[in-house]
Parts: structure tokens; sequence; C-alpha cells
């Protein structure tokens, strides 16, 4: 396998595409509106369901929320493993 053929594959032109999308910033806002967005949706499910329990809402918006580095993070690592899986022979 030549390293020409992983350098145009479309998995690599996307995993470049995603560094430079985090490296950038340039979905920071975005990504940030979203997510109070979605926290925003979750407290109002959680007050219908437990409307006293304010403990139970921070906790459940905790453990729910994922930050733009985590959210980065796994994306990047999807196209590594794609480009791993594709390109580099099973070692037996």
């Amino acid at each position: 396998m030549l390293l020409s053929e992983i350098l145009t594959n479309d998995i690599f032109l996307r995993l470049m595409v995603d560094i430079e999308i985090y490296v950038d910033e340039s979905v920071t806002t975005q990504f940030h509106t979203l997510d109070k967005m979605v926290d925003a949706q979750r407290m109002i499910f959680v007050k219908k369901l437990h409307p006293n329990d304010y403990n139970l809402q921070m906790e459940t918006l905790k453990r729910i929320s994922i930050t733009e580095d985590a959210f980065f993070e796994h994306t990047l690592s999807e196209d590594i493993v794609r480009i791993i899986v594709k390109y580099v022979p099973l070692a037996i």
C-alpha cells in the first residue's frame, strides 16, 4: 500500500477537515449554542418528571452533557479508526 492511497482517500480528507475545524474553532459558537439548547430541553423534561428535586436535575445535566473537546475527540478517533481498518492489515 502506498502512502498516496491513504492521502487521497475520502476518510483521510475527512480527518484533515475535522482537525482543521477543531483547531480553528470554527464551530465553537454553534456547538455551545446547540449544547445550551439541549441542556434547556433536558431541564424541561427533568422538571416535569421531578419538579422538587433540584439535585437530580443538576446531576442529570452533568452526566449527559458533552464538551466540545469530547465531541471532537470522538469524531477524530472515528476517522483514525476508519483509516486503520481500511489500510492496516491485521497482524495475527
